[in-house]
């Protein structure tokens, strides 16, 4: 009723629905069978503004367990199941061990619907909120929190852990970016832990193709304020490239490492003025959660995170190369090496290596030193010795 003799606003009515079911407050799931196609739905994951998203069995795949992301027909306008499918056929044609896999779509008549690969461990926002509420040994509370299968590389130095976990979002960021798109909602929630330690990336649902194409709301910003850029802030997304999804990555970081948002704004104007009333803030303080920050680490996060576009690293394979960098004791590139730095790194990373050599050295030294003094200095004491032998005699 409401597009009778107005059909040119049918674009903007889907726009305000959308945008008025993703920032509903607590919207109650829908109603759903028991069963929808192949897959048996066992209970509620979560839920947003583009679908409600289901632990099934897929009952043909010997009961393997999938995440099930539903849309209800009754409720999508044909923006959102255009978004949706746009979402669910974006992640199956990528391929990255560090990406969430989509096993299958579904059309029927009540549902659009996708199955995803299950992620058995928890998000880095339930790790960050774990972390945040013990005073314990963070290593300790993630490691109870995903009930490590085997030990994690890493697993015993916070900080290290979060940079590899950082370096394997990166990874998969590149992909997503070499295959012409920008996720532009990176943030600790859409990161999943597996319990093996391993970091996948997940939730495509704001996904944009790399020259300006997008299936979302276009009535400004879209994505989470605290994690975004300020460019994406100020809801041009025509104008976004790579270096979003970077930024938004290293602020998913600075989260993880001090347990506390790079921001306070709970809006995105809010968040845009404290970021242009100044510089990122700094990790390493007394006031973060986690103030033992190695400051290589510091520096990653604060490049990704720069204010301006054009000091931030140029992809997302370049922030991954710094962070493994970072994790194997080698010169960083957010930081202007000079030779006192180049030399301490490598003293460290190859610290083992130098300790047997300056042990063997002192060795070395020390026989060396025996041999002059039997061979200079022997003689000449018992030539003396015998002179004082023979004026006593």
């Amino acid at each position: 009723l409401i597009l009778q003799g107005r059909a040119h606003l049918a674009e903007q009515i889907d726009n305000l629905i959308d945008l008025a079911r993703a920032v509903a407050i607590d919207p109650a799931p829908p109603q759903v069978p028991a069963c929808i196609d192949d897959y048996a739905i066992r209970s509620l994951i979560g839920r947003g503004g583009m679908g409600v998203v289901y632990l099934a069995r897929q009952q043909r795949a010997g009961g393997r367990p999938v995440a099930l992301k539903v849309l209800p027909r009754a409720l999508a306008t044909a923006l959102s199941r255009e978004r949706f499918e746009l979402e669910a056929m974006t992640v199956a044609k990528l391929s990255h061990p560090n990406i969430v896999r989509v096993h299958d779509v579904i059309r029927s008549q009540e549902f659009f619907a996708f199955a995803m690969e299950f992620v058995d461990g928890a998000s880095l926002q339930r790790v960050i909120d774990a972390v945040a509420s013990s005073h314990r040994n963070p290593c300790d509370i993630v490691r109870e929190l995903l009930s490590w299968r085997a030990p994690a590389r890493h697993s015993d130095n916070y900080p290290c852990l979060v940079a590899a976990w950082g370096a394997q979002v990166a990874d998969a960021l590149h992909t997503v970016h070499a295959s012409g798109l920008l996720h532009r909602d990176v943030k600790p929630s859409n990161i999943l832990i597996r319990r093996d330690g391993v970091a996948l990336l997940g939730d495509f649902g704001l996904v944009q193709e790399t020259g300006g194409r997008t299936i979302t709301m276009t009535l400004g910003f879209a994505g989470t304020a605290v994690y975004a850029p300020p460019e994406q802030l100020r809801g041009g997304f025509h104008d976004l490239d790579v270096r979003a999804d970077v930024y938004a990555l290293g602020a998913s970081l600075f989260h993880a490492l001090t347990l506390r948002r790079p921001f306070h704004g709970a809006t995105a104007v809010q968040v845009l003025h404290e970021v242009e009333a100044g510089a990122p803030p700094r990790l390493r303080s007394r006031a973060s959660g986690y103030p033992d920050v190695p400051v290589d680490l510091e520096l990653i996060v604060r490049k990704a995170m720069a204010p301006d576009v054009s000091h931030r690293y140029v992809s997302a394979a370049e922030l991954a190369a710094d962070l493994h960098r970072f994790l194997d004791q080698r010169p960083v590139q957010a930081r202007p090496a000079s030779i006192g730095y180049h030399l301490a790194k490598h003293l460290r990373r190859n610290r083992r290596t130098v300790t047997v050599s300056m042990l063997a050295g002192m060795l070395a030294l020390g026989a060396a030193s025996a041999v002059s003094a039997r061979i200079f200095l022997f003689p000449r004491w018992s030539e003396q010795a015998l002179q004082r032998a023979r004026v006593l005699s």
